[in-house]
């Protein structure tokens, strides 16, 4: 799996440039890429941008009481408390 010289790390670059112009395209065209089923790792920054602070505070209150000590999909989109986790997956490990 990879490239045409069989480079993983080549291909996951390629995928991370059209993943992100596809989601620039389709936030900029008023579109959503936090669909019900899509939000994950990969998605975290869309979510953050698609979302009001009020539902983000809602839905954190609510994972925060229902999961007190944060192991249940950690940082996906709510860090636990006093922890700060941040964007991750695959789009931030290739940054930069």
């Amino acid at each position: 799996m990879g490239d045409n010289e069989g480079n993983l790390k080549n291909t996951l670059n390629s995928w991370c440039k059209i993943k992100d112009a596809a989601n620039e395209l389709i936030v900029g065209l008023g579109g959503t890429i936090t669909h019900h089923h899509a939000v994950g790792r990969d998605h975290k920054s869309g979510y953050e941008q698609q979302t009001s602070s009020l539902f983000r505070e809602t839905l954190s209150t609510a994972k925060h009481n229902l999961d007190p000590k944060g192991i249940l999909n950690p940082g996906v989109l709510v860090d636990p408390l006093g922890v700060s986790i941040g964007l991750r997956g695959v789009l931030r490990d290739n940054q930069g």
